[in-house]
Parts: structure tokens; C-alpha cells; sequence
């Protein structure tokens, strides 16, 4: 086990973690991707769940 910055012992790493440089990267990925229309919009609730049937 290791230590955390509060004193703790850590068991584990918890891999859901990113930076905060890594998730501005992600941000910029998806408006860029929505920007060139690789987007899906939806507006309603019959909307959506027809397109959550769909996958």
C-alpha cells in the first residue's frame, strides 16, 4: 500500500482518474468532432429513446 497525499494508505490506483491537461484534451477532441458534424442531436424524449432502442 502506498500513501496518499492525506496520510491514507491507498490499496489501490483508481484508473478513472485523468489530468486535468488530458480532460481540457477531451473537451477540445469533442467540439472538434461536433464541429466537422460527427454529432448526434436529440430533442425530445421519443427522440431519444428511439435512438437508445437503436443500439
Amino acid at each position: 500500500m502506498s500513501k496518499t497525499r492525506s496520510g491514507y494508505e491507498s490499496a489501490s490506483i483508481d484508473d478513472s482518474l485523468i489530468s486535468k491537461k488530458e480532460f481540457f484534451a477531451r473537451i477540445d477532441e469533442a467540439r472538434k468532432s461536433i464541429a466537422e458534424g460527427k454529432g448526434t442531436s436529440v430533442s425530445g424524449k421519443e427522440e431519444l429513446n428511439s435512438l437508445l432502442a437503436s443500439l
